[in-house]
């Protein structure tokens, strides 16, 4: 009982919040749009890359790929692979040398309502398997 009144607590405490920050307009901050991008973004690439697997895995008949899993990693991977290949695609692997990527020191997590949570910002794993795919089809046979 003192578990459900603490997340019950933290719900209402949240909606309150909710409601303060409309009342104020924070919702028209260009952060909070930025925020809300982000994470739509984030969703929409999910979206896509499991539709991307599941339309791959019906096509080569493989079992059970249509879900996060390394078979739908992998169904994904040769897709991208095969676009890179159709559209002439060519990395410039001086320049990728020089890009900066951000550190990522530490992921935080939001608690939301009844003890669930979830990440303060989306997590996207990286989507670079399809490069050795791609370059073998390049490499020249003896």
């Amino acid at each position: 009982m003192l578990e459900l009144n603490t997340c019950l607590r933290t719900v209402v405490e949240g909606e309150i919040d909710s409601r303060e920050a409309l009342r104020r307009g924070l919702d028209r901050r260009p952060e909070v749009a930025h925020d809300v991008d982000v994470w739509v973004n984030a969703w929409r690439a999910r979206v896509t890359m499991v539709r991307i697997a599941a339309d791959e895995s019906h096509a080569s008949g493989a079992p059970g790929a249509g879900h996060e899993s390394a078979a739908a990693a992998d169904l994904l991977a040769r897709h991208v692979a095969r676009l890179a290949r159709s559209t002439g695609v060519r990395l410039d692997y001086g320049a990728l040398r020089k890009v900066e990527l951000p550190s990522a020191d530490i992921v935080t997590r939001r608690f939301i309502g009844f003890g669930g949570s979830m990440p303060a910002a989306p997590l996207l794993p990286p989507l670079w398997n399809w490069v050795p795919i791609w370059r073998a089809a390049h490499t020249p046979l003896p």
